[in-house]
């Protein structure tokens, strides 16, 4: 199926840039099944010498592309509980925004941890012969689990109990922090403000007592 005129490859290079081989197989079938439904949709009962001779004429258009680039995003927010109307009222908006604000806090102590990896071990290991893949596999990996665990700590303790971007990005499903930040605030229910704020603290207890049996706090 040809491409109209309107259609720049460099634009569409650089929307699609990332995508390997199969991906860009995907989208050029989409983008011609999108570019068939609409010709289709428009097409009366009964095919005559004329709609062959338009169907034989199809080009793909540039909104055709820009369908087919859309499509992935919205059979994504078609998912059930995590999809919504669009990214900013979906959980998976909510989830984007909380490892966009949180990513910082699990990469510093990664790379702490792995700073004090001894590189003695990983030439160790490269002069026995070992694959940079075993090497990360079998010493990397393990001696860097303290500081997956230490930002695993700031990130799931902040993320608990933020109330801020479950107001601004997601659904209507509250948060922890959000039904404490209401009870104490509008509802003026102390009590029950209370007993929420528990629960968060609840949950860190048990969870730095797992973490701690990895060697997190030596991470810090």
């Amino acid at each position: 199926m040809p491409l109209a005129t309107d259609v720049a490859l460099q634009e569409i290079a650089e929307l699609s840039h990332g995508f390997v081989g199969a991906d860009l197989e995907a989208l050029c079938q989409e983008v011609g099944m999108i570019a068939l439904r609409g010709f289709l949709a428009n097409l009366p009962l009964g095919i005559d010498a004329t709609a062959s001779t338009e169907l034989s004429a199809l080009q793909v258009t540039r909104e055709n592309f820009l369908a087919g680039l859309q499509a992935p995003l919205d059979l994504l927010l078609a998912t059930p509980d995590i999809g919504g109307a669009s990214l900013g009222t979906s959980q998976i908006g909510t989830t984007i925004v909380f490892v966009y604000i949180w990513l910082p806090y699990m990469v510093l102590p990664i790379q702490a941890a792995l700073e004090r990896v001894p590189k003695s071990l990983i030439e160790a290991s490269s002069d026995l012969g070992a694959h940079p893949r075993d090497t990360f596999r079998r010493v990397i990996l393990p001696l860097s689990i303290p500081g997956v665990a230490a930002g695993s700590i700031f990130t799931f303790s902040l993320t608990l109990g933020d109330y801020i971007i479950p107001n601004l990005v997601g659904s209507s499903r509250p948060f922890i922090g959000q039904l404490v930040y209401q009870y104490q605030g509008t509802a003026s229910n102390l009590p029950l403000a209370a007993a929420f704020a528990v629960v968060p603290i609840v949950i860190m207890a048990v969870y730095l007592s797992i973490v701690k049996r990895f060697g997190a706090f030596d991470a810090l």
